[in-house]
């Protein structure tokens, strides 16, 4: 293999692909050999290789599979190679202590198998149901996720990420809307107001109802990221003192380092936000001192959103490099004279595999570049807003300044149906530029769209418009909050018609030749 800067991270990984490669696997072959090597006189995969290695495993199961889904055809080694990146995943899974992620990989490795027999894969047929049964499925569901927290720290940390992301838009509506309040009564709109809800309206009232859980809220902000912080170093001391049989053949303090680098970035934001917060909150300062503090570490979130944008180029290029080195030592293969017919047809098929993964490759690294840089526009939208907020003084310039930062938040909320639009676009351009066949593409992409753009507006008006008219009149409240009910229903039943009609729908079979002219004979 030739030598370049990037070689040696993914060179234990490539070895073993090659070993894969020239072994002459099969099904029972693999899962005879894809053991863990307890103790030093056993054969086996190392689990310091797993955890060293495992997003180099993750990123080539994903992009060979991708590959296999589109063209399985006179490439059935493939199969073999997915089902053999599955079962180092189940290892490795099942050697952390998250039996669940390790059952995921074992369901797709006998969904693997079938391909394999079939020529072709298929996801999991969708079961018919009612959708009275669906929503009753589906809240019974969320009820047992909830239930079930306590046992899953990862959950658990969601959780609280979720959690300390709708306090974050609750104090900016709850200031958006104490200075639209305090417009409206500058402006003398009461009476108007109450003239066409036909009550009787107190602004300093209301405003001080929205401000009534603010020590709740204070004490939240300090408490969300100190909760957090702590499931991080429980999970960071269990794996690392108190570890699997498998963990214990790895050193301490690799260990130690290594649950380090999985969790620093979430655990620096918790540190810095937690005593931003504290200091904030409960140390005596001036509101203007205070707000500067803010608004400083609010620039703070951007820095290291732009640092795990530069984390995730170095995993994908050293992806990239992997790629580039297996590219060049099959060219090399295949300038060999006096190769036989059918080693030729091999090397050519790899060949072919390795320009498709290294296609998928970059459609990913764009799909997460883009992904983190919509988060940074939504840092710099609540960033800019809460620092104009200081700079301009009056209500109506608060009003404004606040109701950037909410949309910076509904930004921040929305960011996973972004990922999942781009991804679609993404998909639907390929599929335009290859001349395949665009109609699923097209569909996934307008209905992406169509959720991403649905999420953002929603984000954005709903819980401001709601908490307002509440404010003004809660019979009129109630209503809303009865039609945006029954619209989320509506959605809900739409997408599960659209579910039910795919359901209904023969699955065809991918069946485009070998060689999709990725790669110059």
């Amino acid at each position: 293999m030739p030598e370049n800067r990037f070689s040696s991270p993914h060179a234990g990984w490539l070895a073993q692909k090659n070993a894969f490669f020239a072994g002459g696997h099969t099904f029972e072959t693999i899962d005879e050999t894809c053991i863990l090597k307890i103790k030093d006189s056993d054969e086996g995969i190392e689990f310091a290789f797993l955890m060293n290695n495992l997003g180099l495993v993750e990123q080539e199961l994903e992009d060979v599979f991708a590959a296999m889904r589109e063209a399985p055809k006179n490439r059935e080694q493939y199969w073999l190679f997915c089902y053999f990146c599955c079962s180092l995943l189940s290892m490795f899974y099942n050697g952390y202590a998250q039996p669940q992620k390790a059952e995921e990989f074992d369901k797709l490795k006998e969904r693997l198998r079938q391909a394999a027999a079939r020529g072709s894969y298929r996801d999991k047929p969708v079961e018919h149901e009612k959708f009275l049964d669906y929503v009753v499925r589906k809240i019974s569901e969320a009820a047992r996720a909830i239930l079930q927290l306590p046992f899953h720290l990862s959950k658990m940390r969601d959780a609280v990420s979720f959690a300390n992301l709708l306090r974050i838009y609750w104090l900016f509506c709850r200031l958006s809307l104490n200075n639209a309040l305090s417009l409206v009564k500058k402006f003398g709109w009461v009476d108007k107001i109450d003239k066409v809800f036909g009550n009787h309206t107190n602004v300093d009232k209301a405003i001080r109802v929205l401000n009534t859980p603010n020590m709740v809220m204070s004490a939240l902000g300090v408490g969300f990221f100190g909760i957090r912080l702590m499931l991080n170093f429980i999970s960071s001391m269990k794996h690392t003192f108190f570890p699997t049989a498998a963990e214990e053949t790895v050193p301490w303090h690799a260990r130690a380092h290594w649950e380090w680098c999985k969790r620093d970035l979430v655990n620096f934001n918790d540190m810095t936000w937690g005593t931003v917060n504290g200091v904030t909150n409960y140390v005596k300062m001036s509101l203007a001192t205070n707000l500067c503090v803010t608004a400083a570490f609010l620039v703070f979130d951007i820095g290291l959103l732009m640092y795990s944008h530069h984390r995730a180029r170095v995993a994908y290029t050293q992806k990239l490099a992997q790629y580039l080195d297996e590219i060049e030592e099959t060219k090399n293969s295949l300038r060999a004279q006096g190769l036989a017919a059918a080693e030729y047809q091999r090397l050519r098929t790899h060949l072919n595999m390795l320009h498709e993964q290294m296609e998928r490759l970059n459609l990913r690294w764009n799909v997460q570049c883009t992904a983190l840089l919509f988060k940074g526009t939504a840092a710099t939208l609540l960033a800019a807003g809460f620092t104009c907020s200081i700079i301009f003084s009056g209500p109506l310039a608060a009003v404004g300044c606040y109701f950037v930062c909410i949309v910076g938040m509904a930004l921040y909320l929305s960011a996973d149906e972004f990922q999942k639009y781009r991804q679609c676009k993404l998909e639907l351009e390929r599929a335009e530029h290859r001349g395949l066949d665009t109609t699923a593409a097209k569909a996934a992409y307008l209905e992406a769209r169509r959720e991403f753009a649905f999420t953002m507006v929603k984000n954005i008006i709903v819980p401001s418009l709601i908490i307002a008219t509440f404010v003004v009149c809660w019979q009129a409240a109630i209503v809303l909050t009865v039609l945006y009910a029954g619209f989320e229903l509506w959605n809900a039943w739409k997408k599960h018609q659209a579910l039910q009609q795919a359901a209904d729908a023969p699955q065809e079979d991918h069946e485009l030749e070998n060689g999709s002219g990725l790669v110059p004979a």
